[in-house]
């Protein structure tokens, strides 16, 4: 018989990329792992406009502690997927 392993995932990725991580982490979920995402693909409110300035990025990013608190996820699962598709045009 041979056991599934079942890993704890949490997917790094640019808001631009929404829609492919949550399609990974609907795929990696079927298959039995637990899986993390950034908090700016959670929660719309942590999400840029399309008229959000860099300044307004950072300050959000920093406000919401966004980059360490995500490096501390990261510490306690057991791989990283990094989701970086090719840039839309």
């Amino acid at each position: 018989m041979v056991s599934k392993i079942n890993m704890k995932i949490i997917i790094c990725g640019s808001l631009s990329a929404i829609d492919e991580i949550i399609n990974a982490k609907k795929i990696l979920e079927k298959a039995g792992h637990i899986v993390e995402i950034p908090e700016g693909v959670k929660r719309e409110d942590l999400r840029p406009t399309d008229i959000t300035t860099s300044s307004e990025k950072a300050d959000t990013k920093i406000q919401h502690d966004l980059i360490r608190g995500y490096f501390e996820k990261i510490k306690n699962h057991d791989v990283v997927l990094v989701v970086n598709p090719e840039k839309k045009e």
